[in-house]
């Protein structure tokens, strides 16, 4: 499984050996003793993308429950949605890395997403 970081900082309790996803999209920042973001992840068995709120406080850690525990999207679903999936503001910076791991200047892409340019 691939990482990719497109925020200021790292969860702790990345979940980097996980093999079911073929990789993760995270944004987050750490407080401290508490942290917010979001993580996406394209799922090789279902195909879906899982969108994860790594929103936490002291008590438990952004990536509790596993990336299975947050919301799941079909790509159109995903790309679709202009602002209602993501419960926090880095929306941009993880929609355009999923973007590019999806190849999405793909014709099959452009000719339904080209509203996205």
């Amino acid at each position: 499984m691939q990482v990719y970081q497109v925020g200021p900082d790292v969860p702790y309790d990345l979940p980097e050996g996980d093999d079911r996803f073929e990789w993760i999209v995270h944004y987050y920042e750490d407080g401290g003793y508490d942290g917010s973001g979001e993580a996406v992840g394209l799922n090789k068995e279902d195909g879906l993308l899982y969108v994860k709120n790594l929103g936490h406080c002291s008590c438990y850690g952004p990536f509790d429950g596993g990336m299975e525990s947050g919301d799941k999207h079909t790509v159109e679903s995903f790309l679709g949605h202009k602002d209602d999936i993501f419960s926090y503001d880095a929306q941009d910076e993880i929609k355009e890395k999923v973007k590019e791991l999806l190849g999405w200047k793909a014709p099959v892409f452009q000719d339904k997403f080209s509203f996205l340019e």
